[in-house]
């Protein structure tokens, strides 16, 4: 009986845990979970979710309606099976029975779950996720497009844990997938060829990691080409590529004759590209002349500033590239790229057979392809490149280049005045770019102090040092030159005498003043001139004014470049920023240091002069679509973040803080030179002690001497001293 009685318990205590667990799983969202029990290896399968369209909100009741049931999803997982059998549920109805026998057995008191799950080897098990989002919270573009896109680094090791653990072989059902990577033969640079192979029944399933080109008959996959386009735009070529993989544990590049043909492939469709780019910039001036009063008819004149540059520093580089950029609206309209030599055509010419028949067989098929197409040095390589781009202007976009903005290369502008590209009564007028005048300032006095090192003057001093002629006065005089010329813009004659008055108000004392080239009046920038002007006494007169000894040196100096023909060419203070600006961006996509074959500069030049006039994102996607390359949600959203950040930088250079603290880091800069020059505690006796000093104390010990004769030990042979004192 004691027996018997303490069964009855257990039983009791047992249907109060079962009580006690309905109660909490009523609180929790709907996730069934069935297994069958099995003697072999388990396979995962995973349910898609499904879910009916509600307009019903949920109610507050902890507890969820048959209806909250019937929204939940049904995933079924790991499935253990002695027949070796599976099964999904298809539709919300049976999702929905599913959820109503749970609910019975919670519900029912007197149901016996071990018993109905013992004989099923079903086990059912809820969980809670209150933060499941509805079909009301998406919008439809995102439940109509729910894929993955782009591209990903993915390590193998993990792929192929993780398709175990997901997946098992579709055609025998219970085989695991192995990847195998099935690229061993027939190699496609960074993209591979991977395998799912089953264990049990060994059925492969082969696919590509990346796309081929969207277009008939293509072999070439999409990574491999922009692979190639990336590494240009980094300025980098197969080299760098190659270490890039080399780091990550990817697979090799493609091949260097490969590459060079994904290159020339990207240049041709670049090159296309950017003449419709530059129709759009010539358009955007004729637009902007009509607005301005041009009745449209004849050819439109408009001024340009041209530059040129090289591919290497100095005058021996054989590529040269020129450029043609409006002032208007600051974008490029016009570039050609020269060079001076053809590696093809040279090989011929180096074996000797630039005569034969066989070459000019050659020569016919490879003439549209040949880089030749400047007979010159270098240097001569931007007034050619500009008598090219003025001749065709008119012909290719209706334009013609009135004003020459030029950096004071008369040599250039001598040429394309020379070739008259507009006929005869079409005069080129010729401004000078006010940055490059302004830098002349301090050429010159840098040359000075060259000249005079070393002399001393009639006053027994040096032209440089403390209170005389410093690097930071130098830097001083050249942004004073500077202002003196834009503040007067289209005055001349204000131009010389805000000129001439630097220096003489840097010579100024308390006893001799020397202000009468200075403005006059309450608005002058000489507190002089306001304190005369105003009767007051701001005017401090400054501590280590320049000598007159001095002032006698610089005024040559002064004279000649407040010369009234030099600063006439500089009366409309146009500059040429926006050139430089285009050969920060060509030279960072083809660095100056590297060797760069032809292809690759045209193709950098192109890609850097797109970049500069329409942007990454508006560039690039025309590109992708030119290329039959889809452009994805990341592509956009970096080519956004890039180019905004560029104009986030432009906009900080040009602003006044950004000015204002590049005149100080100059400042601190040859404040800095000038202390390690002119100061006498950076004297080299401070730093550098000397070897024949007497003091024993001294650091370095001095060199031991022989005894019989005092030279030094160091090379001394033994006896020899002492023979030459018996001699």
């Amino acid at each position: 009986m004691e027996v018997n009685g303490e069964k009855e318990k257990n039983m009791k205590r047992k249907k109060n845990k079962r009580k006690k667990s309905s109660k909490k799983k009523k609180t929790m969202d709907m996730s069934v979970k069935v297994s069958l029990k099995s003697s072999d290896k388990g396979s995962y399968y995973n349910q898609e979710n499904y879910a009916s369209e509600s307009d019903t909100t949920n109610s507050d009741s902890s507890l969820y309606s048959r209806e909250n049931n019937l929204n939940s999803s049904v995933s079924f997982l790991k499935l253990t099976s002695p027949f070796e059998q599976s099964f999904e549920v298809e539709d919300i109805a049976a999702a929905a029975s599913v959820a109503a026998a749970a609910d019975t057995c919670d519900n029912d008191d007197d149901y016996n779950d071990d018993e109905s799950d013992k004989e099923m080897n079903i086990t059912w098990e809820v969980n809670s996720n209150n933060e499941n989002i509805s079909d009301s919270d998406m919008s439809s573009d995102e439940q109509e497009d729910v894929s993955v896109t782009g591209r990903a680094l993915i390590q193998l090791e993990v792929l192929q844990k993780k398709i175990n653990q997901a997946a098992i072989c579709s055609t025998c059902k219970t085989g695991e997938l192995n990847v195998i990577d099935a690229s061993e033969i027939n190699k496609s640079g960074l993209c591979l060829k991977l395998a799912f192979r089953c264990n049990e029944c060994h059925s492969n399933t082969v696919f590509d990691t990346d796309e081929k080109g969207n277009f008939e008959f293509s072999k070439i996959h999409n990574v491999n080409r922009l692979s190639v386009l990336a590494m240009r735009i980094m300025g980098k070529s197969r080299n760098a590529l190659l270490k890039f993989c080399s780091i990550l544990d990817l697979p090799s590049p493609v091949n260097y004759g490969p590459y060079k043909k994904h290159t020339e492939t990207w240049k041709e469709i670049a090159t296309e590209i950017i003449e419709e780019n530059l129709s759009e910039a010539a358009e955007e001036i004729q637009q902007l002349k009509r607005n301005s009063g041009w009745d449209g008819e004849g050819a439109c004149k408009c001024s340009v500033s041209v530059d040129g540059s090289w591919a290497h520093v100095g005058y021996s580089s054989r590529f040269g590239f020129v450029s043609v950029i409006s002032v208007d609206t600051g974008k490029v309209l016009d570039y050609v790229t020269l060079s001076n030599e053809c590696k093809a055509c040279k090989k011929w010419e180096r074996e000797g057979k630039t005569h034969t028949r066989d070459f000019l067989q050659w020569f016919v098929e490879h003439e549209k392809d040949c880089t030749l197409n400047h007979d010159g040095s270098a240097k001569t390589m931007e007034a050619q490149g500009a008598v090219i781009l003025f001749r065709r202007s008119e012909e290719k976009h209706s334009l013609q280049y009135t004003t020459y903005v030029g950096d004071g290369d008369s040599s250039a502008y001598g040429n394309v005045v020379d070739s008259r590209p507009y006929g005869p009564n079409i005069i080129i007028a010729k401004e000078d770019c006010v940055g490059h005048i302004q830098g002349r300032m301090g050429k010159h006095l840098r040359r000075l102090v060259d000249q005079y090192k070393g002399r001393k003057l009639e006053d027994g001093k040096q032209l440089t040092g403390k209170g005389r002629l410093t690097n930071k006065l130098m830097n001083s005089f050249q942004t004073f030159y500077g202002m003196a010329i834009r503040n007067n813009k289209g005055n001349v004659n204000a131009m010389r005498q805000n000129v001439m008055a630097i220096l003489f108000h840097y010579a100024s004392t308390a006893e001799k003043p020397m202000h009468h080239f200075c403005p006059e009046g309450n608005t002058s920038w000489c507190k002089w001139q306001v304190d005369k002007d105003c009767g007051s006494s701001t005017y401090r007169p400054l501590k280590n004014p320049l000598s007159e000894v001095v002032v006698q040196i610089l005024k040559p100096v002064f004279e000649k470049l407040s010369d009234e023909k030099l600063l006439t060419g500089a009366e409309k203070c146009l500059t040429q920023n926006q050139n430089e600006s285009l050969h920060h961006v060509i030279w960072s996509y083809l660095p100056k240091g590297e060797y760069h074959s032809a292809g690759e500069i045209q193709l950098g030049t192109a890609l850097a002069v797109g970049h500069f006039n329409s942007g990454m994102a508006n560039f690039n996607t025309k590109l992708f679509e030119k290329a039959n390359i889809s452009v994805g949600d990341n592509n956009k959203r970096l080519w956004t973040n890039i180019d905004s950040t560029r104009i986030r930088h432009s906009l900080y250079k040009t602003s006044e803080k950004g000015k204002k603290r590049r005149k100080q880091l100059k400042a601190m800069e040859a404040q800095h030179q000038d202390t390690l020059q002119y100061d006498d505690s950076y004297a080299k006796d401070k730093y550098y002690k000397s070897s024949t000093s007497d003091n024993p104390s001294e650091k370095g010990k001095r060199q031991p001497k022989c005894k019989t004769c005092g030279k030094p030990m160091k090379g001394h042979k033994k006896q020899t001293c002492q023979i030459n004192q018996i001699q």
